[in-house]
């Protein structure tokens, strides 16, 4: 099935230090054709940050956006709108 701009249903995700979580997570959702899996990681951990891309570097319905700081839950969603 394939979807328009304008139907894509896009998911955000905003990690803080469980980057194994949001792994299990993501991996129990499967492949989203739906639109774009955003994970934010809002951790200030390069390790963090590090395993999130590689982990999720064979999924290219999943983008991994690394925040400079810890922007709190609102403002990290807010990078992916």
């Amino acid at each position: 099935m394939t979807h328009s701009a304008h139907d894509a249903i896009d998911i955000a995700i905003v990690n803080y230090k469980t980057a194994t979580d949001t792994l299990a997570g993501i991996h129990a959702l499967g492949r989203w054709d739906q639109g774009i899996v955003w994970v934010l990681d809002n951790s200030e951990d390069l390790h963090e940050a590090q395993t999130l891309q590689q982990s999720l570097a064979d999924r290219p319905w999943v983008r991994v956006l690394v925040a400079p700081k810890n922007l709190g839950f609102g403002r990290a969603c807010n990078l992916a709108f």
